[in-house]
């Protein structure tokens, strides 16, 4: 683990681009990221609880690697959009790729396969058949090896300007609920209910529930904590999920 936020976002194992919000475009398997639970096409929210949203990448990167903390906590929630795209007849799905990293969709055929699930020109492409993707060049040998067999994508639309989104619902009850979790997970390791280096599937609190994301509204939280100790924070309509990760002295 860095000692310092001085290499972060790459240092902790992931990307982000964007010019307000920023998003995550890629996560290294293996990373105290990936342990966190954070994934491509997640939009970061808050660092260090503070909103961020209207943040371009250069600001923020600024913003996470002045924080005393490393590293620094991080909210998020997925934008990422899954299609499932059928082949036409002669095996095309009507859609082709600009060059340059992430994979941007540069045109989409009217009347296509792309165009009937929704696909538009400036789309990122994060994910083909369940796998990350960071080339346009593994995107075409992934689309190639369908074979006539349906496609699916994850893709990210990015937006402009902080207020394109609609809020999260009760922010300041999330936040608040959050802390309060944070608090009580705390005492419980303080209590000798968590240890170092365990998953949350081994302390044998019930309380205390491995990482659940759920849908559009799953979140993530990235910070200095216990490794791995996992635990879900429930609201009235939508789920939010939070992860702590240690950081080795």
């Amino acid at each position: 683990m860095p000692a310092t936020n001085q290499g972060w976002p790459e240092a902790f194992g992931f990307k982000i681009t964007g010019t307000g919000p920023c998003y995550i475009l890629w996560v290294q398997e293996g990373s105290s990221a990936a342990a966190a639970g954070l994934r491509p096409g997640d939009e970061v929210l808050e660092i260090e609880g503070q909103p961020v949203s209207s943040l371009g990448c250069a600001a923020l990167l600024a913003l996470a690697r002045r924080c005393p903390n490393v590293p620094p906590s991080i909210g998020v929630v997925s934008r990422l959009q899954h299609l499932h795209i059928p082949p036409a007849p002669r095996g095309c799905f009507g859609f082709e790729l600009a060059s340059g990293s992430p994979p941007r969709v540069a045109g989409v055929s009217p009347d296509s396969p792309a165009a009937a699930c929704g696909m538009e020109p400036g789309d990122l492409v994060l994910e083909v058949n369940g796998m990350p993707v960071m080339l346009p060049e593994a995107v075409a040998a992934l689309v190639g090896s369908c074979h006539g067999r349906s496609l699916q994508l994850g893709l990210l639309r990015p937006q402009r300007g902080a207020g394109t989104r609609d809020p999260i619902p009760s922010a300041d009850a999330v936040h608040q609920e959050r802390r309060q979790k944070a608090q009580e997970f705390s005492r419980k390791v303080r209590m000798g209910c968590g240890a170092l280096g365990t998953s949350a599937a081994g302390t044998g609190d019930p309380h205390i529930q491995p990482l659940q994301r759920a849908g559009t509204w799953g979140c993530s939280w990235l910070g200095h904590g216990i490794e791995q100790q996992m635990w879900g924070i429930s609201t009235q309509e939508k789920a939010l999920t939070t992860t702590c990760i240690s950081v080795a002295p």
